[in-house]
């Protein structure tokens, strides 16, 4: 005898069409031609940019953030790694918890400590190295 399948709840529908149409409204909104100009507008310049020409670890996330909504991984990635690992992480755990709401138990995001010290330890030497003279090729793009 074969199980009945889950039945589809509003809250299931909820965790899986809510976070989808958020994502396609933005990647949409961010084709228009004047967003990049809207951003210049909207975002500060970054102090520590402006007063002591250092790049902070911030630095680059609104370009990270409209090339990811572009649908441009690689400059996203170029601008600033973190917004793209934290739309990633976000990512696998939105696929757990709707897996989670149909009953099964799926695991996408590591659970080591580890795993998240050596990451926090690269992303802290990328910062630190982007901030020294000789790496500008590690400087955000634009």
């Amino acid at each position: 005898m074969r199980p009945a399948p889950p039945r589809l709840h509003l809250r299931r529908v909820l965790l899986l069409l809510l976070p989808l149409a958020v994502v396609t409204a933005a990647v949409l909104l961010s084709r228009g031609p004047r967003m990049e100009a809207w951003l210049g507008e909207v975002v500060p310049a970054c102090p520590s940019w402006s007063l002591f020409g250092v790049l902070c670890p911030g630095c680059g996330n609104t370009r990270a953030l409209s090339a990811l909504l572009r649908l441009d991984p690689v400059t996203s990635f170029r601008s600033n790694p973190a917004v793209l690992l934290l739309a990633l992480a976000g990512l696998l755990a939105w696929g757990e918890a709707v897996a989670r709401a149909f009953g099964r138990r799926l695991r996408l995001l590591p659970r080591s400590g580890w795993f998240y010290g050596i990451l926090g330890l690269l992303l802290t030497l990328f910062y630190l190295m982007r901030a020294l003279p000789g790496f500008g090729f590690l400087a955000p793009p634009g």
